[in-house]
């Protein structure tokens, strides 16, 4: 708000342009910027750009132009007097949402104003997304100021929810929302709203707490649906396989899918490569294009899905690690391939170890607990019943589940 005020107020600036994701809060900074720039006697002018009418002359400032004007030119030069017009000594501050959507007479209007100082003018910009020349124009001459609007934080999320539900919030509850939403507040509130309707989100002993599983609002679906356009089948493999598999190493997706599938998925935003050592991991670009897919695909799809990629993760180099066991066996539970129990009291025994090496051990011990009665049920032995009577101690307090991980590291000396 102060960077928006000082660009508005500044004699060396003509305004300022706000960029960032979609969702993260762009419009409504900007909105709240201008109600103060007006409680404080500014005059003010807002337009909203729209896709719908991109190609209609002058269709973001309709609403200023005279209908009667046919001159292309002198239709623009009362566009530009009827915005900027306000009583002598009286600032003017021009707001444009979504100004990459800008039809290029509207642009110029926009560059008019900057360049002949006539009026401060406030824009957000959707990152990604080409701008109109005429905007780049007085962008890259230095004559507008820029501010990127980051998503929030784990610790602005929390600040945030505690701040909207009253109270304090489980760490572990504001840790998965963060992790759900990547810190976009549009979907933050879109979720919250849901979950606090359905009442998995809950106050108990004095702090909010997030039970179970997300269920998506359909709004808030549709969104991401429109935000991912409309996919060829091989783009949709590609991010149905990261959905219920992400990360996947580059190499390994190019393998199970399309390549040149890969690529336009990349090109349109929605897949996130990460660099770590000369391996690249492929992930989605937002969490909840996985809720989305997972969602709308079809339970027999999903199924053969996670076993492609638990196949792939078998003849991977690091297929050994524990991280990887635990993996590649929770999908192969959810998937169509045959049970091994051997993988399946590998991978048990691997939770296990990350429940001791983790502060936060529910979820770990819980997944340990079903790996093993899975391993139970596909015929192993003696093992998969330690480790399974062994979490009942593991969820008790901490000190006991040091002495547990201690007792059944032991307990497997002695067997072997």
């Amino acid at each position: 708000m102060r960077t928006i005020h000082a660009a508005t107020a500044s004699p060396e600036v003509a305004g300022i342009v706000v960029c960032g994701a979609a969702g993260v809060g762009k419009s409504r900074i900007v909105r709240e910027a201008l109600t103060a720039a007006a409680a404080n006697g500014a005059e003010i002018r807002w337009a909203v750009a729209t896709s719908s009418a991109k190609e209609l002359p002058l269709a973001t400032f309709a609403a200023w132009a005279e209908a009667a004007s046919t001159d292309s030119l002198q239709l623009v030069r009362g566009v530009i007097e009827s915005l900027t017009a306000a009583p002598p000594d009286t600032p003017v501050v021009v707001g444009v949402d979504d100004a990459h959507l800008l039809d290029d007479l509207s642009a110029f209007v926009l560059h008019q104003i900057v360049v002949c100082g006539t009026a401060k003018v406030v824009m957000t910009v959707r990152d990604g997304e080409p701008v109109p020349a005429a905007i780049q124009d007085v962008w890259k001459g230095g004559q507008l100021d820029r501010l990127d609007l980051q998503p929030l934080s784990m610790n602005e999320t929390g600040m945030l929810l505690t701040a909207t539900l009253d109270g304090p919030v489980d760490t572990h509850a504001v840790r998965r929302l963060w992790k759900l939403t990547g810190g976009n507040t549009l979907y933050l509130r879109n979720i919250v709203e849901q979950e606090l309707g359905d009442g998995r989100l809950e106050k108990w002993q004095g702090y909010w707490q997030w039970r179970g599983d997300p269920v998506l609002p359909p709004g808030l679906a549709e969104l991401i649906d429109s935000r991912m356009g409309s996919l060829p089948a091989s783009v949709s493999d590609v991010i149905d396989l990261l959905a219920v598999g992400e990360p996947i190493e580059l190499a390994s997706l190019t393998r199970m899918t399309d390549p040149a599938a890969v690529e336009e998925a990349d090109t349109r935003g929605l897949i996130a490569l990460d660099d770590l050592d000369g391996r690249v991991d492929v992930r989605l670009a937002h969490p909840l294009y996985g809720e989305v897919r997972r969602n709308r695909a079809a339970p027999i799809k999903l199924r053969r899905l996670r076993g492609l990629v638990a196949t792939q993760l078998a003849s991977s180099h690091d297929r050994e690690d524990v991280q990887a066991l635990v993996r590649r066996a929770t999908l192969a539970l959810d998937s169509d391939l045959p049970r091994d129990a051997d993988l399946l009291v590998k991978a048990a025994r691997g939770a296990l170890w990350l429940t001791g090496a983790q502060s936060s051990i529910t979820s770990a011990s819980a997944l340990g607990e079903r790996l093993a009665a899975a391993a139970i049920d596909a015929g192993a032995g003696a093992e998969a019943h330690f480790i399974r009577r062994i979490r009942l101690v593991l969820v008790g307090k901490r000190r006991g589940c040091r002495r547990s991980t201690h007792q059944y590291a032991h307990w497997r000396t002695d067997r072997r």
